[in-house]
């Protein structure tokens, strides 16, 4: 099914260099990946229900509900570095020209 020319291809445009041991094992493997699908393909499925999900979810929600926070004073007490109420951390976004 998978020649060596294939082979070759899919490696460079990977841009892999594989020496001819692990191009027979990528072969090999990719001819077992096409004779499973094909296995999957003989399956009659014409009377199933699509999935949107393999797994049943559901959203897990919660009453929102408004409670007291921590004192700022509190909050801030342990932070490295601070000005005022506020943390003070390292810049992480270079100053630039508005662009």
């Amino acid at each position: 099914m998978i020649d060596d020319k294939t082979i070759n291809h899919i490696s460079r445009l990977s841009r892999l260099n594989m020496n001819r041991a692990e191009k027979e094992k990528l072969k090999k493997d990719m001819e077992d990946i096409i004779n499973y699908i094909g296995i999957l393909n003989e399956i009659e499925v014409t009377e199933t229900e699509p999935l949107p999900y393999i797994f049943s979810t559901s959203n897990v929600f919660r009453e929102d509900v408004k409670k007291e926070s921590q004192p700022v004073k509190a909050v801030v007490a342990n932070a490295e570095e601070r000005t005022e109420n506020y943390f003070k951390v390292p810049r992480t976004i270079e100053a630039g020209n508005g662009k």
